[in-house]
This record gives structure tokens, C-alpha cells and sequence, in this order.
């Protein structure tokens, strides 16, 4: 269909003769008519086949994200479910509980993905579900089910910094759900929001709080320092009175 393009350039020159050679008004009318309606016809077959290209490539472009995004979750739970069969066949407790925190950072990264995938706009992700999935499946996890947990979240972030925030959240809830609540009853609070140009991350709970220095919790918090730090740019305060209180905070960078 490549010759109809030259029909621009061939018909308006055929015409032309025509309407030179022609004494007749009206046929001349008749002439420049029809020249605009077959400029017209044209035009709008080539636009319809423009279209039609491009939408016959977004079809594969989608097809080929969603089978990555099919590969990418089923190679995740295929590490998860290894990762499992290690946990059940180990009687080693330490050990037990490094791989327990494997799988969850790895659940974080898999729940993240999974979300992408209904999400219309993938530069920004709704945290709340976000947060609501990876933390009800953390206390089904620990068996503690009992505690309440609240989120007061105001603000969607982009992807980058919600896959920060997944593993940040995953660390510091472990912590709390493993340490805080010895008698399996409390709360815990976490509140998202942005003022100015800048997030603020606070994540209270009103356990037994904890040793600054206890090995326990060390690890856990170590990687939450780093991640703030070190990913995020920003900035990170603990308090330990009359349970932990954790304020995170860092800029807007678009």
C-alpha cells in the first residue's frame, strides 16, 4: 500500500491540468471536490494503518511484560517454596530463623511485583495495600493475629521507594511481632505521610521495647539504618520508652 502515498503528489497534479484545460466553472468545483475528498480518504487510511501498526506492537509489548511478570513469580515462589522445604527440614533453630527472614524479605519483593501488575499507573503504587498484604501475612506467619495493628497512610510513592519501604516495614514488624509482645496483646502504628517536599515514616507499637544493643534485633535494624541511609538519603530516629517508636524521614526526589 506504499503507491498511495504518492496519490498526494500524483492526483492534486492531474487535477490541476484538468481545472487549466476546463472551461466549465462547475466542473472545475466538481474537479477540487473531489481532489479533497480523495486527499481526505488517504489521509485517513493511512492514520487507520499508523494506528493499527502501533497498536499490533503495544499487543506484543504486553504480551511479553506479562510473561515476564508470569516467569518473574513463578521463579519467586519456586526460591520461596526451596527456602520452605529447607526451614521444615532443619532442627536447627538459628539457622531456622535466618531462613524465616529470608523468605520474608523475599515475600516483600514478591508482593511488590505482584501489585505492579494491577496497577494502572506502575511509576506510582498504592502503599496502603502494599503494607496491608506484607503485614497480614507477616502476623499469620508469627501467629500473632492478636495484635492491632493500624496504618494511617496518606500518600501513594514511587515504585523505587516503595520497594525500599517493603523491606523496611518488613524488618521493623518482625521485630515487634518477635520481641515487643511477650503476652501476644498490643498495637502497633505506622503513619505515611508528606509534608512540603519531604515523607515522614513513624512506626510506633507499645510493647516491651528493647536493648539498644541486644543481638536480637541488631541485624534487623542494621539493614533498616542502611536502607535509610544509604538508599533512601534520609534519616532515622529510635526511641525506647514505653515501647519503640521509629521515625523515618526523607525528601521528595523526582
Amino acid at each position: 500500500m506504499q503507491y498511495l502515498k504518492y496519490l498526494f503528489f500524483i492526483l492534486p497534479s492531474i487535477f490541476i491540468i484538468l481545472l487549466i484545460i476546463s472551461d466549465s466553472i462547475i466542473l472545475n468545483i466538481i474537479h477540487i471536490i473531489i481532489i479533497l475528498i480523495i486527499i481526505l480518504v488517504v489521509s485517513l487510511y493511512l492514520k487507520y494503518k499508523k494506528v493499527k501498526e502501533l497498536k499490533l506492537l503495544l499487543n506484543k509489548k504486553d504480551l511479553i511484560i506479562k510473561e515476564l511478570n508470569h516467569r518473574f513469580k513463578n521463579n519467586m515462589q519456586m526460591l520461596i517454596s526451596s527456602i520452605e522445604v529447607f526451614i521444615n527440614d532443619t532442627n536447627n533453630k538459628d539457622f531456622n530463623e535466618i531462613l524465616v527472614t529470608i523468605q520474608n524479605r523475599i515475600n516483600a519483593i514478591k508482593y511488590l511485583q505482584e501489585q505492579l501488575c494491577y496497577e494502572k499507573n506502575i511509576t506510582k503504587i498504592n502503599i496502603y495495600i502494599y503494607f496491608e498484604t506484607l503485614i497480614e501475612e507477616l502476623q499469620n506467619m508469627f501467629n500473632k493475629t492478636n495484635i492491632k495493628i493500624n496504618m494511617n497512610i496518606n500518600v501513594d510513592v514511587k515504585v523505587d521507594d516503595a520497594f525500599l519501604l517493603g523491606l523496611i516495614i518488613n524488618e521493623l514488624i518482625i521485630n515487634s511481632l518477635k520481641y515487643a509482645f511477650p503476652n501476644n496483646d498490643g498495637y502497633i502504628e505506622i503513619n505515611l505521610n508528606k509534608y512540603n517536599n519531604k515523607y515522614s515514616l513513624v512506626i510506633i507499637d507499645n510493647g516491651i521495647g528493647y536493648v539498644k544493643n541486644d543481638n536480637k534485633n541488631s541485624i534487623g535494624l542494621s539493614l533498616v539504618e542502611s536502607l535509610v541511609t544509604k538508599q533512601l538519603k534520609g534519616s532515622i530516629t529510635t526511641h525506647s520508652e514505653n515501647g519503640v517508636k521509629i521515625e523515618i524521614s526523607w525528601k521528595n526526589e523526582t
